[in-house]
């Protein structure tokens, strides 16, 4: 339906990949939601894992306002 892989798919479901443009664009259009959905989902994916991984690091950085 997406004209990708299954593979492709089950890595997304899985954690194993992102979702990039490509696929945003293929699952806005067949799910009628558009791009920017996904991609805003998978930013936030990247943000949570970022702040998850660095908390230590990013308690250090100071806030200058």
């Amino acid at each position: 339906m997406l004209g990708v892989s299954n593979q492709t798919i089950m890595e997304i479901i899985n954690g194993q990949s992102s979702i990039t443009v490509d696929i945003a664009i293929r699952l806005g259009k067949a799910l009628g939601n558009g791009p920017r959905l996904w991609l805003n989902l998978q930013q936030k994916v990247e943000l949570w894992d970022a702040l998850q991984s660095h908390k230590e690091e990013y308690e250090q950085v100071m806030t200058l306002v």
